[in-house]
């Protein structure tokens, strides 16, 4: 073989892995580590240090608002400051009120653990402050000392859901000096946190209130409020002048009118202050939205607005036979001899339940009988559960199912707003400019949808707030709330579509909520009966449009506040289901196949709710194959072998809706 060889240079040689020859300790080889981030030590950068990232980016957030606040010129105002003033304790605030006023500070007062003056207050005011009397420890009986008493607990709790502007607090009282001073900075700091200015003695609080720093909560940093000075009416037209506070005032959106509801600015005098005579501008409104919050429901548009127009024809009993149901069905089995069960002995039997006669639960036997035993109810005695049940229907899945969100509407959903982008409409409103800056003084003039008494608005620091785009019109509210015993004696249990005011920002208006669990967005929710303490569910209820971030407070027809929470959605597409479980016991079990009893009363109901899908507290899935005699009994087929101690569950659902506080009411009446 001439050209062949055995060389080295050919290429062909093989080269193996050669062996690592470098040592190096565990201190290189961490230093030498691919993408690992060492800590900050002494000697390196504290840029490399974990979370510097972070703070460098809060200093700069810092340095850009120290920026702007330094570039904004304050308007020249004459606006006078006005003060809420909370008490922590009886006769804690009257020498508070009085050094205020003293300094030409409008003082606003809330008696001591009002929760709903202290609402008011706390959304009127550019101060809050909070009085604190601390008690000597020779003059109780305990160990501890009484800070405050429970009523301002509730306070501050409604306080701080409602969302609080500036905090000052006074620490007044005759306790020694070193004591006052301590239990006040410490309640100070653990309450409102370190940065909340606090002095000692009422002489010094006119002066922390004017170097308080200016602060105002989210929803009303949005939201402009007229200081009313004067006003007068004339039938349906308003003239308010006053000062321009918290936001810039918008001339071509509505306004709310304490008392009155919503009203449209027809012209705006525009005064560099109080006392000037000629104005700097005179500008004319042009809001086109109408001033009637409700809808104009069209009859012919819309079958789901007809509802109970006709009578209602009786429904037949429901013939289903799929595959599916085929499958299931057990009636063209060979064993079809009824287990052994003697027919004629369970048709002569006499139940129990009929012999019973039940009284009617009261609210709390409901409310404790609903928590032990979730939705689970009995047909009534003599009654049919195809007529009672005629509105349910019994779905597989609860999300999955088809399910239309405008079929059989109620007529009161004819008034009702739907804003289908709603999302979009909420980021354009906010992101909305007024023409008039703060603290300017204006002179107004507003048309009304009804007359007022103006001598009410008179002095009042919010006497007329402003309304985003949509905000005047009627539709269905979602609040995020959670159930709370604010005020004394309020623990009865809270049950869906009980009469409530809602109180949510400036406006308040009173309607019949119902309650349901929080999900995802496009979820259907499943409704609570009772709303109980500590759960934070989704208060749905008919009222005026409103945007987040908005607080809400619920308020019984008592007066005891019962529920605090925050502004979520507005949407009537909203699937609330209300779901009503019967409950039944198996008289036998064998293999894969029960009898099952004490659900209905005639072989009619079993029939008609034969091709719905039963379940059982184990987790079984089962169908009825056939009734059983002339009582209700009937056999199922099982998915799998049962036992004798579970228990048999139909499972159906029916769409709830708020109400208005009135049966033919179609309009709420916000104040």
């Amino acid at each position: 073989m001439a050209g062949h060889h055995h060389r080295a240079s050919s290429g062909l040689k093989q080269k193996n892995k050669s062996h690592k020859t470098t040592k190096s300790n565990r201190a290189q080889k961490r230093a030498s580590g691919a993408g690992r981030v060492e800590r900050a030590g002494p000697g390196r950068r504290a840029g490399a240090a974990a979370g510097a990232k972070e703070q460098r980016r809060r200093r700069a957030q810092q340095l850009k608002d120290q920026r702007q606040r330094s570039s904004r010129k304050p308007q020249a105002t004459d606006a006078p400051l006005t003060c809420a003033v909370v008490p922590l304790a009886e006769n804690a605030a009257i020498d508070v009120a009085n050094a205020l006023r003293e300094d030409n500070i409008q003082v606003i007062e809330t008696a001591h653990g009002d929760v709903r003056s202290a609402l008011h207050a706390a959304a009127a005011c550019d101060v809050v402050v909070c009085v604190l009397a601390p008690t000597k420890k020779s003059d109780m009986d305990t160990e501890e000392p009484e800070t405050y008493s429970p009523e301002a607990d509730d306070v501050l709790t409604a306080l701080k859901s409602q969302g609080l502007p500036t905090i000052v607090g006074v620490a007044s009282g005759n306790a020694p000096d070193a004591y006052r001073l301590d239990i006040a900075r410490r309640f100070f700091k653990d309450e409102f946190g370190d940065a909340v200015p606090w002095c000692d003695g009422a002489a010094n609080a006119p002066q922390a209130v004017r170097a308080a720093p200016s602060k105002l909560p989210r929803w009303r940093q949005t939201r402009c409020r007229i200081h009313v000075k004067n006003a007068s009416s004339d039938g349906t037209l308003l003239d308010v002048e006053g000062w321009v506070r918290d936001a810039p005032l918008a001339l071509n959106r509505l306004v709310h009118v304490r008392g009155v509801g919503a009203a449209r600015i027809t012209t705006c005098e525009v005064y560099a202050t109080s006392d000037a005579t000629t104005p700097s501008e005179t500008l004319q409104g042009s809001c086109d939205e109408p001033l009637k919050s409700a809808a104009t429901p069209d009859e012919l548009m819309g079958e789901q607005n007809l509802e109970n127009m006709e009578e209602e024809e009786v429904e037949q009993p429901r013939k289903l036979r799929s595959d599916y149901q085929a499958a299931w069905d057990g009636s063209d089995d060979d064993d079809d001899d009824n287990d052994g069960i003697d027919v004629e002995a369970l048709n002569t039997s006499t139940r129990e339940e009929e012999v019973e006669v039940k009284k009617p639960l009261t609210l709390q036997e409901r409310y404790d009988e609903d928590g032990e035993f979730p939705d689970e109810v009995e047909v009534p005695a003599g009654c049919a559960a195809r007529t009672r049940f005629a509105r349910y229907r019994a779905l597989r899945d609860v999300q999955a199912s088809p399910f239309d969100a405008h079929e059989a509407l109620p007529r009161q959903y004819g008034y009702v707003h739907t804003l289908r982008r709603f999302d979009a409409e909420r980021k354009a409103a906010l992101a909305e400019k007024g023409e008039v800056g703060v603290g300017a003084y204006v002179k107004m003039r507003l048309e009304t949808v009804r007359a007022c008494d103006a001598s009410s608005l008179i002095n009042d620091s919010a006497g007329v707030s402003s309304l985003l785009k949509h905000e005047n019109r009627l539709t269905v509210l979602h609040f995020l709330v959670k159930r709370t015993t604010l005020g004394v004696g309020d623990t009865q249990p809270l049950p869906s579509k009980e009469l409530v005011e809602v109180v949510c920002g400036h406006r308040r208006w009173r309607g019949r909520p119902i309650y349901s669990s929080h999900g995802p967005k496009s979820a259907r929710a499943l409704s609570s009966r009772f709303l109980r303490p500590g759960d934070h569910v989704v208060c749905s209820v008919l009222g005026p449009l409103t945007y987040a971030p908005a607080p809400v407070v619920l308020f019984r027809a008592s007066g005891e506040a019962c529920a605090i929470g925050s502004a979520l959605t507005c949407d009537p597409d909203r699937i609330i289901l209300k779901r009503c479980i019967l409950s039944g016991v198996p008289l036998r079990t064998h293999k894969r196949k029960a009898t099952v009893y004490k659900m209905f009363e005639n072989p009619e109901d079993c029939a008609y709710f034969k091709p719905a899908q039963l379940v059982t507290k184990h987790g079984l899935t089962c169908h009825m194959t056939c009734p059983i005699g002339t009582h209700g009994h009937f056999k199922v087929a099982l998915s799998r072998p049962m036992s004798q101690a579970d228990t048999v569950l139909l499972k159906l659902y029916k769409r709830v809706y708020p109400k208005f506080e009135g049966a033919d009411d179609t309009d709420v009446v916000v104040a």
